[in-house]
């Protein structure tokens, strides 16, 4: 299982997300090859925060990996989040 938890900010300040759509994805490191789709949960949408999640983990390559946030206003803009980047690790432990 994945799972990352994380606050939106509007010009640099905590924002009222109510109403907006929320989308992610993990990508490898170019952003070319789909690792996978993450499920948004919001936790607080006035306060912009949420849960990125992925119920498994197990076909997921070791790598540099990058999560790219799409969210679409009410009046239904879209607006593309710069990529978050994070290393995806084999575990010894099974």
């Amino acid at each position: 299982m994945f799972r990352h938890r994380g606050a939106l900010q509007k010009d640099g300040a905590p924002g009222d997300f109510f109403g907006w759509g929320f989308s992610a994805s993990l990508f490898d490191n170019s952003g070319s090859t789909l690792i996978s789709v993450l499920s948004v949960v919001w936790l607080d949408q006035t306060k912009g925060l949420f849960t990125l999640r992925a119920s498994s983990t197990a076909g997921w390559p070791a790598c540099k990996a990058r999560i790219d946030c799409r969210l679409t206003t009410p009046t239904g803009d879209v607006v593309l989040g710069p990529p978050t980047y994070l290393r995806i690790a084999q575990s010894p432990v099974t």
